[in-house]
């Protein structure tokens, strides 16, 4: 019985590690830089930073309601979707920063980077990456 049980917990472990989704960022083919700080990130997504490699770079971002930008935003960002609603309010009040661009679909940010060279995004590892777009590097 015992042994049941323990084998059983296994099997359930291994089934979740092997349907977890990670994410990945993406960005248009031609954009000024293959990989990217965590804090440089971090600090672009915030809009702290809009400029890489002397390029003005933008972000496209999920709609708040997907779960691929909860799990974005406590991954690299280190604050809840609460947090971010907050963070961006005061932002536009503060200095009139406006959010960044947010789409549906991994299908419209994917149309999106391919028609902009420095949009930076993200999707779930899972999602086909298409032509005209690479995963960039995180260091």
């Amino acid at each position: 019985m015992k042994l049941n049980i323990i084998l059983l917990a296994i099997s359930l472990c291994f089934i979740q590690c092997v349907n977890a989704k990670s994410i990945v960022i993406v960005v248009n083919d031609n954009f000024p830089v293959g990989s990217i700080s965590k804090g440089d990130l971090n600090s672009i997504f915030l809009g702290n930073k809009s400029n890489l490699s002397g390029k003005k770079v933008a972000v496209v971002e999920y709609k708040m309601s997907n779960p691929i930008r909860s799990q974005f935003s406590k991954k690299y960002l280190r604050k809840s979707i609460s947090d971010i609603k907050s963070y961006w309010i005061k932002q536009m009040v503060n200095s009139g920063t406006r959010r960044p661009k947010s789409k549906k679909s991994f299908k419209s940010i994917k149309k999106y980077l391919q028609k902009r060279s420095t949009v930076i995004g993200y999707c779930w590892d899972t999602d086909v990456i298409p032509t005209g777009v690479k995963q960039l590097k995180i260091r």
